[in-house]
């Protein structure tokens, strides 16, 4: 991410140990998903099929020894799409609720891999609105040469829709 060899005034700066570096990291993550359930059991009560997703990934890194005499710092940004392939999951126990799942992922060999999965509960009291819960997780870890990373980003959310038709 902060590629010192990318761009010629950049130079590589080795740290004493102690040095006292300040390092930030913000990750924007876009996503949009489609999915298909050809299998349907029980009258639609049960549907699972695959699930294409893409997620839009929005990083910004910066790195700062302040206590250096001159200051150093340092910082990029990256902006990067990923396809990813999967399975996506319904239950239907009662005509306004609904259980569903989804886990997709993709492998770019010795350049690492992401993992995405969500697994939810959504209700709706009434026809068109309802609420979701759940639990979410995405894990990106991304490899070049000796560089890697490993970015997580999981837990609970809540929120609420509206649909035009039922969650049938």
């Amino acid at each position: 991410m902060l590629d010192a060899s990318r761009e010629a005034k950049t130079e590589i700066v080795a740290y004493t140990f102690g040095t006292r570096v300040v390092s930030s990291l913000e990750l924007r993550d876009f996503r949009l998903g489609w999915a298909y359930q050809f299998i349907n059991v029980a009258d639609r009560k049960f549907r699972l099929g695959t699930f294409l997703q893409g997620h839009g990934l929005w990083l910004k890194a910066a790195l700062a020894a302040p206590n250096l005499s001159p200051p150093i710092s340092e910082s990029d940004r990256l902006t990067v799409g990923l396809p990813m392939i999967g399975l996506a999951m319904d239950i239907h126990p009662h005509p306004r609720m609904n259980i569903s799942g989804d886990f997709s992922g993709l492998k770019a060999g010795k350049y690492g891999y992401a993992v995405d999965g969500e697994l939810s509960l959504k209700m709706a009291p009434v026809r068109h609105l309802g609420l979701v819960a759940g639990y979410r997780s995405f894990r990106l870890n991304p490899k070049v040469g000796p560089d890697f990373a490993v970015v997580r980003i999981s837990g609970l959310f809540i929120g609420a829709f509206a649909r035009l038709g039922s969650l049938e």
